[in-house]
């Protein structure tokens, strides 16, 4: 049997060819085959054993053999299929979380403040909840899905033991007034935030109701992979997160934010407090005032909306999106990819804020929990409360804190009840819920972004960071990496022609599992092995004093941007194996993620003679890869170096 490009015809030759597998009693080997639909879950399977025997310890050792079987997912012709992309993303993620499992050697009792347990959320804990929900998804494969839970479960424990100390912590801090400069009180964002910025420049506050630091961390991944950089005050490493105010509901935290004080209140009090907030004010046009639009303004007057950002004498314009919000109140699970296409409204608001040369700041007024096995509990009759806040009638139970300050807001006592586990709801079930104490309610993201050469005073581009352990499971195989016995290198694309599967190297495999030894090279000696080359080759340096690539420099133009960052592409992508992906890349050579398309485009023109891909950036996946050998000889680079 021969492969057809036929889609049709394709998928009925690989069922029969499983059909011949299973027929010959080799159909537990279908995995060498990378065309097999039966081996591609099977390779999943694979994965999802491997998974549970590491959850328990996430030694460095089992790590090895485990993201070797990731790698093999991936190696899989079926992996690019459209219909497998969620199915490969999650795999990424618990490859990830087991990462995070083996670097997380932190107590949450080491939290000594609330600044610093709300900057662990924002800089590392908002990534672990961003990869751990994506495993709340269902998976065909039972060892797999089983697996997932497991890992779920072993995540999310640690993680309440997280939420508790941050709970404990925001109620000390809640009963003294006491304040942080590691974080903004969601009343001061304003001023704090939007002022400044508007001092120098038009600005666009685009808040997302509900949205949490995992939502953010995700939708920023998008919106920064074009035209737009993150910004950072001047004198801070990394953005401040807000905090919500009391309970975490949007009649109290956005109107408090929208305000600029703490305020309850609906639209009316939002739309006229931000009108009229001194600060703003002192930076506009007496005729254009601050203007605020939400949802139904969006959906009814979206002209109106384009015009506001458009004319740059309205110095701030604010816009209310109710995405996030919207979707908890869906009594159904939904599995979302948080991208800017997937509000709708928010390509269009990016759009026209560019146009303008608006600086956007774009955060929530709160955050949220998702609906998983949580346990319901009734309110009594008459007796204030939400969904994850009730009145304080002085009985605490389990998973509950009593709060009390004058930043609680509802109700009128200035004290309430709350739960700091994610696991308890008071109202009926639904997707998702806020109002609760949990670092996923009370932590505000905020992100200053700009798509302008240059920046207000104050403010600098920066990388977005990500935890080490989040990059590092990417790191996709190559030619010389050293297979186990148990699987052979898998090609990443058939030649025309070639039989549908090679049983020939099936039965290899099965001779080999059948043999009584194995005398080459472990996994992990291989794994340390490769991990050992570490220092940057001398080949780098051979081509940036060669004759060709001089010419190709001279040819290319824009040398400055090439002698300042190419050794240090290369080297990262030399490290890597050849592959990164685009957020890695930017991170290792510390250049804003919006800007590495410039700069890998003109590296390009300098490394790709004649057109060959020395250097190919696959949109697709969001890599850059680097073809060593191929650049060896298309710049006369002698192998010994």
């Amino acid at each position: 049997m021969q492969l057809t490009d036929d889609p049709r015809k394709r998928s009925t030759l690989l069922k029969r060819a499983d059909e011949i597998l299973v027929e010959l009693q080799a159909g537990e080997y279908a995995h060498v085959s990378h065309t097999s639909p039966l081996g591609f879950d099977q390779r999943f399977a694979r994965f999802g054993l491997l998974l549970s025997e590491a959850i328990p310890h996430a030694a460095s050792h089992a790590l090895v053999s485990l993201t070797e079987a990731w790698q093999a997912i991936g190696q899989h012709e079926q992996s690019r299929v459209p219909d497998e992309r969620r199915r490969l993303e999650r795999s990424e993620m618990a490859l990830r979380l087991m990462r995070w499992l083996g670097h997380s050697t932190g107590s949450p009792l080491s939290f000594s403040s609330l600044g610093e347990a709300a900057q662990y959320h924002a800089a590392e804990g908002g990534f672990v909840d961003w990869a751990r929900l994506q495993l709340r998804a269902p998976e065909p494969v039972r060892a797999l899905s089983k697996a997932y839970g497991h890992l779920f479960d072993t995540v999310t424990a640690i993680r309440e033991q997280h939420a508790r100390r941050f709970a404990e912590l925001l109620q000390d801090a809640t009963a003294s007034a006491s304040s942080s400069n590691q974080l903004i009180p969601v009343e001061n964002v304003l001023d704090t935030i939007v002022v400044p910025l508007a001092e120098h420049t038009p600005v666009l506050v685009i808040v997302i109701d509900g949205m949490s630091s995992a939502v953010c961390h995700e939708l920023m991944a998008d919106i920064t992979r074009q035209d737009w950089v993150a910004l950072c005050e001047d004198g801070h490493d990394t953005q401040r997160p807000g905090l919500a105010a009391l309970p975490s509901v949007t009649q109290a935290s956005r109107t408090s934010l929208l305000c600029g004080q703490l305020t309850c209140g609906d639209a009316t009090d939002e739309r006229q407090g931000f009108a009229s907030h001194p600060g703003l004010l002192q930076h506009s046009r007496t005729s254009m005032p601050p203007q605020l639009f939400h949802k139904a303004d969006v959906q009814t007057e979206a002209e109106a909306v384009r015009n506001a950002i458009v004319q740059s004498q309205r110095r701030v314009v604010g816009i209310v999106i109710n995405a996030v919000d919207d979707l908890l109140a869906k009594g159904e699970q939904l599995d979302i990819r948080w991208s800017k296409d997937q509000i709708s409204i928010l390509p269009t608001l990016l759009h026209e804020a560019k146009a303008a040369g608006r600086v956007v700041v774009l955060l929530a007024d709160h955050g949220h929990v998702l609906e998983h096995q949580t346990s319901g509990r009734s309110l009594e009759k008459n007796t204030d409360g939400g969904e994850r806040w009730r009145a304080d009638d002085g009985l605490v139970a389990d998973g509950e804190l009593a709060v009390r300050g004058p930043r609680v807001l509802l109700p009128d006592s200035h004290q309430l009840i709350a739960p700091w586990t994610e696991c308890l709801r008071y109202g009926p079930k639904k997707s998702g819920y806020h109002g609760g104490i949990s670092p996923q309610e009370m932590i505000v993201p905020i992100s200053v972004l700009s798509a302008r050469e240059t920046f207000p005073p104050g403010w600098t581009a920066v990388v977005i960071e990500t935890p080490v352990w989040w990059q590092e499971a990417l790191r996709q195989p190559t030619v010389q990496d050293t297979p186990t016995s148990a699987q052979k290198p898998i090609k990443s694309k058939e030649p025309p022609g070639l039989p549908l599967l090679d049983l020939i190297q099936v039965q290899k495999v099965v001779q080999e599992k059948q043999a009584d030894g194995d005398s080459g090279e472990s996994a992990d000696e291989a794994s340390t092995a490769r991990s050992a080359k570490g220092a940057t080759p001398t080949w780098i340096n051979t081509l940036l004093h060669s004759p060709v690539f001089a010419q190709q420099k001279k040819l290319a133009g824009r040398t400055r941007a090439v002698d300042e960052h190419l050794a240090g592409v290369l080297t990262a992508l030399d490290q890597a194996g050849g592959k990164l992906t685009s957020a890695a890349l930017a991170r290792a050579i510390a250049t804003p993620a919006a800007r590495l398309n410039g700069l890998i485009a003109i590296l390009q023109r300098v490394l790709n003679i004649d057109g060959y891909q020395v250097l190919n950036r696959d949109e697709t996946s969001d890599t850059i890869e680097l073809n060593q050998d191929l650049l060896q000889r298309q710049f006369e680079i002698d192998e010994g170096h």
